[in-house]
């Protein structure tokens, strides 16, 4: 899909998160894509691409939870879309529970006028894998642990989705019960 007509002002535009720095600065601008090589995208088989990219950094997931897997690893996402998502998470979101964190993620969007939400599931790990086969950059990392909540929750327990953990050894795709942690923050 085409970016939007004036992307290169939104890209330019003083960062509401982060003072003092620029959206292009502190966002990841991340494609989508419905479908690659001709199957649709999921997290499935986002797992296989990364680990033998065309070209750039390869990596893999080094943990992804049976229950994300199951219930979410096929899941498609729609049709190709762009996603400007964090390259960190917002301060002020760590060690807050999933409510707080959403709640802080919509005061954002209500004090911007822009539609900022959680990231799926899908979008995070695209975008944070994107951006290390690209650059060899390990976003959302272990230094301090990092990981984004997302707007998926796992039935079985109700959990919701959390990705990041990122390190040479890969990128975590979980779910965990924890309320509040510092590892928890929302992209």
């Amino acid at each position: 899909p085409p970016l939007p007509s004036d992307i290169h002002q939104i890209l330019s535009a003083p960062c509401p998160f982060f003072p003092n720095k620029k959206v292009g600065d502190t966002h990841l601008l991340t494609l989508i894509p419905q479908t690659v090589n001709g199957k649709p995208l999921t997290l499935n088989l986002l797992q296989t691409l990364i680990e033998a990219p065309k070209q750039g950094n390869a990596t893999k997931y080094r943990g992804y939870n049976d229950y994300v897997k199951n219930e979410l690893g096929k899941g498609v996402i729609g049709p190709s879309h762009w996603v400007l998502m964090t390259r960190d998470v917002l301060e002020g979101s760590r060690n807050k529970s999933y409510t707080d964190q959403k709640a802080l993620v919509d005061q954002h969007a209500t004090r911007t006028g822009v539609p900022y939400e959680l990231p799926k599931a899908l979008e995070a790990a695209a975008a944070i894998l994107i951006e290390h086969v690209r650059s060899g950059e390990y976003l959302y990392n272990r230094e301090p642990v990092t990981y984004t909540r997302c707007q998926e929750s796992v039935t079985k327990n109700q959990w919701p989705v959390a990705i990041g953990g990122f390190s040479p050894a890969g990128l975590y795709v979980s779910n965990y019960r924890y309320v509040d942690s510092d590892h928890f923050g929302v992209g």
